[in-house]
């Protein structure tokens, strides 16, 4: 697959061995958890899908996100042995999530996305528990742990990122848009100095920066990314700001 539509990664064997490792360690943590406490199966299948889902998202892009969700989602389901319906639910959490993350400039978005996967999650497991129970009284016991346990997983998996993204971008070697937001920021130590020692090169790194982001977004390319390279495509002019 990546070889066909990602042949950045096809050609470098160590991002293709992460992803594989990556696919893998949330597998194994799926079968362990589910086979050491059955009745979190739930949120043993569908958290670490949403953890892997949501770095290869941030990492690469929602083509390959959601192709290895698939993937991953196929597995799961094979490995535990239920049915179809569970794999049409781990997909509902994690296309929900791919689909809300196009553009992550800020923790609320992220948080967002995983709320809305949250919901979905909820209730796409009510309706698989409703139609795969029984009809009695006792399987509402069941039908709302289940969606407790698919919203809440979803919710954690939000958090959980918040708190690995430094990681996620050291090991995969990426800048997210929650990063390049902080990085535009005026009030940051390096653009403040630049400020301060060439004070006229600032002023044209800003005009260079709001030029070039919208001629970015005219062609469909990454503006933000664009803007902050324009912001400090002349930091190295401090040193010397009279030249």
């Amino acid at each position: 697959f990546t070889a066909v539509t990602h042949r950045r990664i096809a050609r470098n064997a160590l991002r293709l061995m992460a992803i594989c490792l990556l696919v893998v360690l949330m597998l194994a943590a799926s079968v362990l958890i589910a086979a050491d406490v059955p009745a979190l199966k739930l949120a043993a299948a569908l958290g670490p899908l949403l953890l892997a889902t949501t770095i290869l998202r941030l990492a690469y892009d929602q083509r390959l996100a959601i192709a290895l969700a698939a993937i991953q989602a196929a597995i799961v389901t094979l490995a535990m042995q239920e049915s179809i319906g569970w794999f049409i639910l781990l997909m509902a959490g994690a296309g929900t999530l791919v689909s809300q993350l196009n553009e992550v400039r800020s923790r609320a978005c992220l948080i967002r996305a995983s709320a809305i996967a949250a919901v979905v999650s909820a209730l796409a497991a009510i309706v698989l528990s409703m139609i795969e129970l029984p009809s009695v009284m006792s399987a509402w016991t069941q039908v709302l742990s289940d969606a407790a346990q698919a919203g809440g997983v979803a919710m954690c998996v939000g958090f959980l990122v918040l708190g690995i993204l430094p990681s996620i971008e050291r090991v995969f070697h990426i800048t997210t848009g929650m990063t390049l937001a902080e990085l535009r920021d005026p009030r940051r130590p390096l653009l403040r100095e630049l400020q301060q020692r060439a004070p006229g090169t600032y002023d044209h790194s800003l005009q260079v920066a709001s030029i070039a982001e919208a001629a970015a977004e005219a062609i469909g390319a990454d503006g933000l990314l664009v803007y902050v390279g324009g912001l400090y495509h002349d930091i190295g002019k401090m040193p010397k700001p009279q030249y």
